[in-house]
């Protein structure tokens, strides 16, 4: 009996050993899957999208000329909107900007829609210059 009782135990441990060592070396573990996300830059001449302030600015400054920007884009018043900060940081004074946009057919009302609120909200450090000019 304990002959039979050997052989019994002898293939029960094996098909256990077999059984393991098949699984881990059969097959492969699994590994994390990696994605890669290359960066790829805008095309050249692909503008930045504006930000939330130089929507609203664009807007405001819209309303504030009444009919005469409806065809401007917001791109278009934004642009307008940082020159003049521009302008103003090179060292043009208030008169002499005025007096350049009416030069380029800014009526009075596009002048006043442009310059105050372009500078209040994108170079409030020159806020102090609105009184120069004919604004």
């Amino acid at each position: 009996m304990r002959i039979a009782l050997k052989i019994a135990l002898v293939p029960v441990a094996a098909f256990t050993l077999t059984g393991c060592t098949a699984v881990t070396e059969g097959a492969p573990s699994p590994e994390p899957t990696v994605v890669v996300t290359q960066y790829t830059p805008a095309p050249e001449g692909t503008p930045e999208p504006l930000s939330d302030v130089e929507i609203a600015l664009a807007t405001q400054v819209r309303e504030a000329a009444v009919d005469d920007l409806n065809r401007w884009s917001d791109r278009e018043i934004i642009g307008v909107s940082w020159f003049i900060c521009e302008q103003l940081d090179f060292g043009t004074t208030m008169f002499e900007l005025t007096d350049a946009l009416q030069q380029n057919r800014f009526n009075d009302a596009m002048v006043a829609a442009f310059v105050e609120p372009s500078v209040t909200v994108l170079c409030p450090e020159h806020v102090d210059k609105l009184g120069e000019g004919a604004v």
